[in-house]
């Protein structure tokens, strides 16, 4: 059987892996975090360098994965004025005209913390180095 996803649940799956593959590399700083504990003196400098490390990989991540994710969850907004339909996938209906629903309340949501959020956290970067 092949597995059908509905618009939401591509949305949903776009959305968290992203967030799932930058908790994965945190996790080596977290590591370093409860070793530095112990022996503050041997693993300061480390620290410093997986953190580093791991903030050029989160924003080179964010940056590859960007206009995929400003593309769905910019989708939402794009129905087919006549049939009501997501233009995206046909079978949908447009998630916009229920704007109390999930779907359209989520894409907000993820257009808020992608397509704007990302920019404005490169650029708070930016200035901060």
């Amino acid at each position: 059987l092949p597995l059908v996803l509905t618009y939401g649940d591509r949305l949903l799956l776009y959305t968290w892996v992203p967030v799932a593959v930058i908790l994965l590399l945190l996790l080596p700083y977290l590591v370093g975090c409860i070793l530095s504990s112990f022996k503050p003196e041997v693993y300061s400098k480390r620290m410093e360098r997986v953190f580093d490390q791991f903030c050029n990989s989160s924003l080179i991540l964010l940056f590859l994965v960007y206009p995929t994710l400003s593309i769905s969850s910019l989708d939402a907004y794009n129905c087919h004025p006549y049939l009501s339909l997501l233009r995206s996938d046909l079978r949908e209906d447009c998630p916009s005209a229920d704007t109390a629903g999930f779907v359209f309340s989520y894409s907000t949501a993820m257009v808020i913390v992608y397509p704007l959020g990302i920019p404005i956290l490169m650029y708070a970067l930016m200035l901060y180095h």
